[in-house]
C-alpha cells in the first residue's frame, strides 16, 4: 500500500515534469523555429485552413509539414513501444524520455541557418511521441503536451468539489492545476531566455526531462529487483 501511494506520487511528478517540457517545446517552435505550435495540431490546422483560403494551397502546405510529422511520431511510438519494452525490460516511457533528451541536445546544435521546417519536424515528432507515451498517472487520464484536457478536468472537479467538498475532487483540482502551471512555467522559461540562448534554448527542456527519466529509471530498477528476487525464491 505504501509503495502504491509513493508510486502514484512519483507518476504525477513525472507527468508534471513532462508538462513543463511540453511548454518549453511549444514556446521554442513558436518563438524561435517558425511560429508554429508543436504540442497539438488544432492551431496548425486552423492556420492551414486560413492560409489556404487567403493565399492558396502552396502556402498552406507549410502548415501541413508539422501535421505530418506529428502523425509520424504517433505511429512510430506505437511501433517501437512493445518491441522496446520486451527486449529491454523497462518502461517505454523511460526509453522515450532518454531519446527525447538526445533530440533536444541535437536540436540545440542546429544553427538558425537551417530551415525551420526541419526542426519543426523533429520537435513535432517528439511531441506526438510524448503525448502517446505518457497517458495516465494512476487512474487519472493525462495529456502531457497540451492543456485542454487539464482545463476541462479542472472545471469538472472544481464543480464537484464545490458541491461535495470531498477529498478526491480536491485532489484532482490540485493535480490538474499543477499540470497547467508547469506547462505555463515551461513556456515562460523559454520566453525569458530565448533572446540570449537562441536555438540553444531547447536545452532548458533537458532539465525536467532528465529528472523525469531518473525517477522512471529508479522505478524500473526497483521492479527488476523485485522480479529477480521472486525468480530466486521460486528456484529455491
Amino acid at each position: 500500500m505504501e509503495q502504491t501511494i509513493r508510486r502514484s506520487g512519483q507518476r504525477r511528478l513525472v507527468m508534471a515534469l513532462m508538462m513543463m517540457t511540453a511548454g518549453m517545446m511549444g514556446a521554442y517552435t513558436y518563438l524561435i523555429r517558425g511560429g508554429v505550435f508543436c504540442n497539438a495540431q488544432t492551431g496548425n490546422l486552423l492556420l492551414m485552413g486560413i492560409t489556404f483560403g487567403s493565399k492558396g494551397w502552396k502556402s498552406a502546405l507549410y502548415y501541413f509539414i508539422p501535421f505530418a510529422s506529428y502523425m509520424a511520431g504517433t505511429v512510430v511510438s506505437e511501433i517501437l513501444r512493445p518491441k522496446s519494452v520486451s527486449s529491454l525490460r523497462i518502461q517505454w516511457a523511460t526509453i522515450f524520455s532518454l531519446m527525447e533528451i538526445a533530440v533536444f541536445v541535437l536540436v540545440g546544435f542546429v544553427p538558425k541557418s537551417v530551415p525551420d521546417s526541419i526542426i519543426q519536424c523533429l520537435i513535432m515528432f517528439v511531441a506526438a511521441s510524448q503525448y502517446n507515451s505518457f497517458q495516465k498517472a494512476g487512474n487519472i487520464t493525462m495529456a502531457t503536451t497540451f492543456c485542454t484536457n487539464h482545463v476541462r478536468q479542472l472545471g469538472i472537479h472544481l464543480y464537484r468539489w464545490i458541491q461535495k467538498r470531498d477529498a478526491v475532487s480536491l485532489s484532482r483540482v490540485i493535480t490538474h492545476t499543477v499540470m497547467i502551471a508547469c506547462f505555463v512555467i515551461g513556456a515562460m522559461s523559454v520566453s525569458g531566455f530565448h533572446q540570449h540562448l537562441a536555438e540553444k534554448t531547447i536545452w532548458l527542456a533537458i532539465g525536467p526531462t532528465s529528472l523525469a527519466a531518473l525517477i522512471m529509471l529508479r522505478e524500473d530498477l526497483e521492479d527488476w529487483k523485485i522480479r529477480h528476487s521472486s525468480q530466486i525464491n521460486r528456484r529455491a
